[in-house]
């Protein structure tokens, strides 16, 4: 595997958990997450304004960008939903399996070449990202909390992997068009255009105005965190097979599970350790075998 777009993804994965553990300290998810996308877009348009004068633009990369925007509104929305009604010991593992949908995709439609090593490398990063988040003392209960399709959560958890799974291969083919990083920046734009519908339509102004007050350097940094994480990614994508790149991805679970140890003080180490060591080995398969 090419050592640059693997350490791009391991680094775009950290800053992925930095983002999501600066989302839990918000009070509401919604705004938090809409909040951090504008200023997101506010910090880095300087370099837009750079990039577009520098590099030309293309219709079909300009396109994909519109149709990945309209997605990732659907991803955010998603991904409130899960936060604010489920608990992020079953959704959260559920909405990091999209490498599962990405097999599929990836050996009969775009036909892209994997291992055996490589696709076991895949399988040990997903069994490691749901054991993760489990209690040992309540296994039975907590798996079938992950396959529970009644539940709305659950279901939820589940379109945003499939969500996160689409927009992926969707940008993987954007950035061939277009410089990365404008591709990213008229993707982030268009989709906070949508998103500002749904999110007026069901938040009032003054619950956004108060997690701005009372969240503003965690919204920022997030912002930043977010926007450079993911063009980590997008760069990484011009180099690599993306059914690889989202297993690596993954390891965001670790550094997440870590800053909640460290910082949150949460339980259950023994199994989260333990399946840090799954994760790790299903990496090193990929990245050297993949």
């Amino acid at each position: 595997m090419d050592t640059i777009a693997f350490s791009l993804v391991l680094l775009s994965a950290f800053l992925h958990a930095i983002r999501e553990f600066l989302t839990k300290l918000g009070r509401n998810k919604h705004s938090f997450i809409l909040l951090y996308r504008i200023a997101g877009i506010a910090l880095f348009f300087p370099i837009f304004v750079y990039c577009v004068m520098r590099y030309p633009m293309n219709g079909w990369g300009l396109a994909l960008a519109f149709v990945s925007g309209l997605i990732h509104c659907f991803y955010y929305i998603g991904l409130g939903e899960t936060l604010n009604e489920g608990e992020i010991s079953v959704v959260y593992p559920i909405t990091r399996c999209t490498p599962i949908f990405l097999i599929f995709w990836s050996y009969f439609v775009a036909h892209e070449k994997m291992t055996l090593w490589g696709v076991a490398g895949i399988l040990l990063v997903i069994v490691g990202t749901f054991s993760i988040q489990l209690d040992r003392h309540n296994m039975k209960k907590a798996l079938t909390a992950i396959f529970r399709f009644t539940s709305y959560p659950v279901r939820m958890a589940w379109v945003v992997a499939v969500i996160t799974a689409l927009y992926s291969i969707v940008d993987s083919k954007g950035v061939s068009f277009i410089n990365a990083f404008v591709y990213l920046y008229v993707t982030y734009f268009l989709s906070i255009l949508f998103h500002m519908i749904f999110i007026f339509r069901n938040i009032k102004k003054e619950e956004i105005m108060a997690e701005w007050r009372g969240n503003t350097a965690k919204i920022i940094l997030a912002g930043f965190v977010s926007l450079f994480g993911y063009l980590l990614m997008l760069l990484a994508f011009t180099t690599e097979r993306v059914t690889y790149l989202l297993a690596i991805r993954q390891s965001s679970v670790v550094f997440g599970v870590l800053l909640g140890i460290a910082v949150l003080k949460e339980k259950n180490k023994f199994i989260r350790f333990s399946s840090t060591i799954v994760i790790y080995a299903g990496i090193c398969l990929i990245a050297l075998f993949g």
